[in-house]
């Protein structure tokens, strides 16, 4: 009964062991369980259990940190990072010009979306048609975000060509 009731009191130390834990959760929605050193604006720097080596993460590429404490700390203004498991998914992908979105994130490869429609009455479905396959390019390599690089479009069709990453 003894070695029972130890059992038991050591399995509920360690389990508040482990709550007892900060937790950083990427826009992705992966989860690290880490000891959080020190934040700034822009940064967080946190170490793995029983290491003593410091890692750094862009806030940006977070959706949140949550505090052993309990306390939550917002760090990414675009909401949670949609996950893409391929071209199925190509709506769910985000197109933006703005390099502060994409800090942080992993670089999947490059993609260009081209049309043909143009000139000045089909200008805007070209454009339009460019985004729809530059989306669907992104989706294929399981990419949540595009970073647009360039944007030609005019009488000869539109052509945009972006980084996607995830």
């Amino acid at each position: 009964m003894k070695t029972i009731l130890i059992i038991v009191v050591t399995f509920l130390t360690s389990l508040a062991c482990l709550k007892a834990q900060d937790r950083i959760i990427y826009r992705n929605g992966d989860t690290l369980v880490v000891e959080i050193v020190k934040t700034t604006p822009d940064m967080v720097e946190y170490k793995y259990p029983n290491e003593d080596l410091v890692n750094q993460e862009y806030k940006n590429a977070l959706l949140k940190i949550v505090y052993k404490s309990g306390r939550v700390e917002h760090c990414s203004s675009e909401s949670k990072l949609a996950v893409v498991n391929g071209i199925e998914d190509w709506e769910k992908v985000i197109l933006t010009t703005n390099r502060d979105d994409i800090r942080g994130l992993t670089k999947v490869g490059e993609v260009v979306g081209k049309s043909g429609w143009g000139g000045s009455m089909a200008q805007r479905a070209g454009n339009k048609g460019a985004r729809k396959q530059l989306k669907k390019k992104a989706a294929k390599l399981k990419a949540s975000i595009v970073l647009m690089q360039q944007d030609v479009s005019g009488y000869g069709g539109a052509k945009i060509i972006g980084i996607a990453y995830k």
